[in-house]
């Protein structure tokens, strides 16, 4: 869903990790956003 910017963000994500060419280097880079939140 797009109707506002944490929905434009999820589908955004949602379809990256569908990609192969993506997916490992997106799961990466989310895993060290989350490990680094205050």
């Amino acid at each position: 869903d797009c109707g506002s910017k944490a929905g434009f963000l999820k589908a955004t994500i949602a379809f990256a990790l569908k990609r192969p060419e993506l997916r490992d280097e997106l799961m990466a880079y989310i895993g060290d956003q989350a490990g680094s939140r205050p």
